[in-house]
């Protein structure tokens, strides 16, 4: 777990990620970043790079659908 601090960016709000959170994303200075909101009210932070596969949006809409996916990368939504 990593834990941010909301801070003020002129008139806006933001938060500043570590390098070890930017290189576990695969992500750089201008890169967009999604910030996904799961069924359970909590969030995800992922890089659009990261394809999530159809079985993952199955899984969020709550549908039970038994299958065999191969994932390509680093899986998102897996906690390590």
């Amino acid at each position: 777990m990593v834990e941010l601090k909301v801070r003020k960016f002129g008139n806006s709000l933001g938060v500043i990620l570590p390098k070890e959170v930017l290189q576990r994303l695969t992500a750089t200075e201008g890169d967009r970043l999604l910030l996904l909101e799961s069924p359970d009210g909590t969030y995800r932070l992922t890089t659009p790079k990261i394809r999530m596969p159809i079985i993952s949006r199955a899984v969020i809409t709550g549908l039970r659908i038994k299958t065999s996916v191969k994932f390509m990368g680093p899986t998102p939504w897996r906690h390590t």
